[in-house]
């Protein structure tokens, strides 16, 4: 997905040089060429992947997904056997088996209803192509993806590296998103609310 000429950039792939004070902390993050994609950060809560998209310079479509969290506490049915809030709800919410006094075990599976799956985002940088990102942006929540231009100027917008809201649209089928947010329009199109009806066409046209 990179430009054609990209073996002759003047780039470091590495760094060399003092890092900037910003990169004090950094980490040299692995290409996996089975996914295709960079995983950029794991921590307990989310993961990040990066894919290359198609434009006249790199650019990267990045993954957000928050990881499951655990399902709701029957607090009802432990309060039914005398087991009040407290120590024991907290442990039994993070999935760890609790020994009574009495040696019964409780498990946290008959009292905590199934994972509640995690949010799912993808967010786009500049591509005419965002095609490498598809498999790894399947079933997102939000797709955020740019529109620069029209339809009706779709081969200039391609020419540029770019995308049409149809372009997104076939993007947001192809993970089946469940909603799409268009952003980065050209300077050409003003908002709606301050444009003069049939003088601003443009506008009027990027949909």
């Amino acid at each position: 997905m990179y430009p054609e000429d990209w073996s002759q950039w003047d780039i470091e792939h590495n760094l060399e040089e003092s890092p900037l004070p910003q990169e004090c902390n950094y980490s040299r993050i692995e290409f996996d060429s089975i996914s295709k994609c960079w995983n950029v950060l794991e921590d307990p809560q989310f993961v990040v992947f990066a894919a290359a998209l198609k434009h006249r310079i790199p650019s990267f479509g990045f993954i957000i997904e928050e990881k499951s969290s655990p399902g709701k506490l029957d607090s009802k049915k432990l309060l039914d056997i005398g087991i009040t809030p407290g120590p024991i709800f907290g442990k039994l919410k993070n999935g760890v088996k609790v020994k009574l006094d009495s040696g019964e075990e409780l498990d946290p599976a008959d009292f905590v209803g199934p994972d509640v799956s995690g949010r799912k985002v993808a967010v786009m940088g500049d591509t005419c192509d965002s095609s490498e990102i598809l498999p790894i942006a399947q079933d997102v929540d939000v797709l955020v993806h740019e529109a620069t231009m029209e339809n009706n100027l779709l081969v200039k917008c391609v020419e540029f590296g770019h995308s049409t809201p149809n372009m997104a649209v076939d993007v947001a089928v192809g993970c089946k998103a469940k909603s799409l947010v268009l952003f980065h329009l050209s300077p050409r199109y003003k908002p709606l609310s301050l444009s003069n009806g049939d003088e601003d066409k443009d506008t009027a046209q990027i949909i």
